[in-house]
């Protein structure tokens, strides 16, 4: 009987631990694609839940390092590689990885040992010779840097990262040559979807829209990515095609939600098209993901001020929201920044008289006594009040007595 017992539970066990490598291996599959369509929110979540069941599952490690990578999160994606290496070692490729992710977190000393350690072992590692070459750029070693980018494109001429780091190196120096070197990129690697998009953003910086996109357009055709289509967007406000760009960027929000870039360059493709309602939701939108973003502010201040009435609620209600942003900066003794949200808040909607009374005892801390008065009649306008009444009553008795003093005019 108790033989029967112990089998029966052997039994479960072997069918629980079943159970769990298979529901880790669809977690994995399903963080997978999920990162394939740089969905990474829900790439994490799912290769987190593969890891969970599967402490040692090496694959999903290594995966979710990577995503972590792609989403500039590198000390994570650091103790991660960390974790993949004690399970297997060996694995060149992630060596590799490590080494950058080391320069990335400026580990310089251990970068440069991994990168020619990995040299010392396969003399053609073009990965390590060009993280290397990065590593001596980023570390102000510009000739050694140089040497090895000229090395690696003797033996590779094509060699991609070289050619692009070439351009990198040249463009502040000689921008016809820096021209020169994307050119051979997109011609000798015109399957390469980087080097195509490395070619938009330098034309991008110098002001030619239409070459940058151009190349845009064919890095996309060789593959759809989010960042190739965020500059798609860009470009295509800048010449003037807000629908085409309301299309891209409403495509780019259904695959991701959370990124609030991609609802602000959505505001403007809607105001661009005169849609200042839709513009005002998506700012908004776009402020609720990342609230401390000074540009959305400043572009959803100028909307309200130029494109709605005076007496919309609207504008009231981002008035109190620069209001109490005012507030709190006073808090912290920042008097510039509580000045500036302050009269911010006034100019969004002129009868807040919570920040006007503000404003105006700002003044008198000053000893500003003509203006504290002005603020305190703006007031009275909106607010007939005895009590403000009867503080510009006292003040100008105030200023009465003292100019009557000064001028002998009681005696």
């Amino acid at each position: 009987m108790k033989k029967i017992m112990f089998l029966n539970i052997f039994l479960f066990l072997i069918c629980i631990n079943m159970f769990s490598e298979g529901s880790a291996v669809d977690y994995y599959k399903a963080g997978n694609s999920t990162y394939f369509n740089e969905n990474f929110n829900e790439a994490i979540y799912n290769l987190k839940e593969a890891i969970n069941i599967n402490p040692n599952y090496y694959e999903a490690i290594v995966l979710l390092a990577r995503v972590y990578n792609d989403v500039n999160n590198y000390d994570y994606a650091y103790n991660l590689v960390n974790k993949a290496v004690k399970i297997k070692s060996g694995d060149v490729n992630l060596e590799l990885f490590m080494a950058d992710l080391e320069v990335r977190l400026s580990r310089f000393d251990l970068a440069e040992k991994r990168y020619n350690r990995i040299i010392a072992a396969d003399p053609l590692s073009a990965g390590a010779f060009n993280g290397l070459a990065n590593l001596y750029f980023v570390t102000d070693r510009t000739v050694l840097g140089m040497e090895l980018l000229s090395k690696i494109l003797k033996a590779d001429p094509s060699d991609t990262r070289a050619l692009s780091k070439m351009a990198d190196y040249y463009e502040n120096k000689d921008r016809s040559k820096a021209e020169d070197f994307h050119v051979k990129n997109v011609t000798l690697n015109s399957l390469n979807p980087d080097a195509f998009f490395n070619y938009s953003l330098f034309a991008y910086r110098y002001g030619e829209i239409k070459k940058a996109f151009d190349n845009i357009k064919i890095a996309i055709e060789l593959k759809k990515k989010g960042i190739y289509f965020d500059y798609y967007g860009k470009y295509l406000l800048y010449l003037d095609k807000a629908d085409e760009a309301l299309v891209n960027y409403k495509m780019l929000i259904k695959d991701n939600k959370e990124n609030y870039v991609y609802f602000y360059h959505l505001a403007s493709s809607y105001y661009m098209m005169s849609d200042n309602d839709n513009a005002y939701n998506s700012l908004l939108k776009a402020l609720s993901l990342r609230d401390d973003d000074e540009i959305i502010e400043e572009m959803l201040s100028e909307l309200l001020v130029k494109m709605y009435p005076t007496e919309d609620q609207r504008r009231l209600s981002f008035s109190q929201r620069m209001y109490q942003k005012a507030m709190n900066f006073k808090n912290e003794s920042a008097f510039d920044l509580y000045l500036y949200y302050l009269k911010e808040s006034i100019r969004l909607y002129t009868k807040n008289t919570k920040a006007r009374l503000e404003l105006a005892s700002y003044y008198k801390s000053l000893s500003m006594t003509e203006r504290y008065i002005n603020e305190l009649e703006l007031i009275y306008r909106y607010d007939r009040s005895n009590v403000i009444k009867d503080k510009i009553d006292m003040e100008k008795d105030k200023m009465s007595n003292k100019l009557g003093v000064s001028w002998g005019l009681n005696q």
